[in-house]
């Protein structure tokens, strides 16, 4: 799981872009959803705030 969230981290850092948008998580593969609700409820647990995945092109 920590990998994941180094993943997603590297995800967010990118983000910082002019270009990035928002992806809505039901477009995403079911892979992708789970991720992404084990990453939510991993900052929820830590009182962080919510996880975003965005598309940088």
């Amino acid at each position: 799981m920590r990998y994941l969230m180094l993943l997603l981290a590297e995800f967010a850092a990118a983000a910082r872009a002019d270009d990035a948008k928002p992806l809505d998580p039901s477009d995403c593969p079911p892979g992708v959803q789970k991720a992404l609700r084990c990453a939510n409820e991993d900052c929820d647990s830590q009182d962080g705030g919510a996880v975003t995945l965005v598309c940088v092109q």
